[in-house]
């Protein structure tokens, strides 16, 4: 009933631009400068992760806090509206309906979540504290029931 996402597709997701057809290359290019000249002012975002949290699509381990990374959220959601407008953004959530995560495994069937309750439960793991020092710019496709990225520009956040 889980797919477990292999280690090369592990990602927080931040903001979605759009389908490929909806975004011009032009447009994509200059979100990406957009989001390169505002992560280039900020520090590197510092979270920690430890439990993993079974939600009906997913199995996820939730970043903490997720003030960090509601920042980058927040640089671009606004990269993306300077470039394409606010009617075409994906809106931005409130502070506290954000919740960044990496999903772990995705959910396959309709089951009961009992086994991997039970299975979690018995997991005792030493919390992960991790520097992101770049945001990916993706390009990717879920046609084998996860998403996989066909194009990785990596955008750094400042360096000291």
């Amino acid at each position: 009933m889980l797919d477990l996402i292999p280690p090369q597709w592990l990602h927080i997701t931040t903001q979605r631009i759009g389908f490929v057809d909806e975004v011009s290359p032009d447009e994509a290019e200059a979100i990406r400068q957009g989001i390169a000249d505002r992560l280039k002012q900020i520090d590197p975002p510092i979270v920690t992760f430890q439990h993993p949290t079974i939600r009906p699509e997913a199995v996820l381990i939730k970043a903490h806090p997720a003030e960090p990374l509601y920042s980058i959220r927040q640089q671009i959601h606004h990269a993306v509206v300077d470039v394409v407008g606010s009617d075409r953004a994906e809106p931005l959530p409130r502070p506290e309906d954000y919740a960044p995560h990496v999903s772990i495994a995705y959910v396959n069937a309709d089951a009961p979540a009992e086994p991997i309750a039970t299975a979690i439960k018995g997991v005792e793991v030493e919390p992960v504290t991790v520097t992101f020092t770049k945001a990916d710019f993706l390009e990717f496709h879920r046609d084998h029931r996860m998403y996989e990225w066909m194009s990785d520009t990596p955008v750094p956040f400042m360096t000291r």
